[in-house]
């Protein structure tokens, strides 16, 4: 892949949820995939099923346990699991007027802390986080609403996004379920939609950040 060499033994981290991860699939995971590509040194702390809100299996959870060196870039997703209708009772507000007291019963205020832990630790590493696509998979109102959220705060944030909600890939499309996302069904991108979609973007991302 063109324009590759100069990431080779970069350090990357990255956090999140199954789109991250790979769900059934782990090693076709666009992550993974780009590792394979530009060699990389990958440190994969995203779990399948993790959460932005504060729970048994959130993101947070992962970059306080991911080791206290510093990459070279991290990568991020989330809001995936959070998308569901309850969750617009808890959206809260993005914090206007300070870095700290951050509301955890709430989206905004665990993004937002997510955002505020990473910088803390790995101060002055650069940070990318992904979008996920149009997804048949959840509520259109809920990822709509909490994908806008979360890019509004990772500008005030100044982290840098792979938008791939804003690409040509709308899952809600039967077509494009079945040819896109594993086993026909659901939320999780397979090889061919990573390869297509994902890992082109994403990696134009990381060549401008690292």
């Amino acid at each position: 892949m063109e324009g590759t060499k100069n990431l080779q033994g970069k350090k990357i981290y990255a956090f999140g949820d199954s789109i991250v991860y790979g769900h059934t699939a782990p090693e076709k995971s666009f992550m993974r995939l780009i590792a394979s590509e530009t060699g990389i040194d990958l440190g994969m702390y995203a779990v399948n099923g993790a959460t932005v809100m504060k729970g048994d299996n959130d993101i947070l959870s992962q970059v306080e346990a991911a080791p206290k060196e510093s990459p070279d870039l991290i990568v991020l997703d989330g809001y995936t699991n959070d998308a569901y209708e309850p969750v617009l009772q808890l959206l809260g507000e993005i914090r206007k007027d300070s870095v700290t007291g951050f509301d955890e019963g709430t989206f905004c205020g665990c993004f937002e802390n997510l955002l505020h832990t990473i910088r803390r630790k790995w101060p002055g590493t650069p940070v990318l986080y992904v979008t996920i696509h149009k997804s048949g998979g959840r509520e259109w109102n809920v990822q709509c609403r909490l994908r806008e959220l979360a890019m509004e705060i990772c500008c005030r944030w100044d982290v840098e996004t792979a938008d791939i909600f804003q690409c040509s890939l709308d899952t809600r499309e039967p077509d494009q379920m079945r040819a896109m996302i594993i086993d026909g069904e659901g939320s999780h991108p397979n090889e061919r939609c990573c390869w297509e979609y994902y890992v082109p973007i994403v990696l134009d991302k990381i060549r401008e950040l690292t």
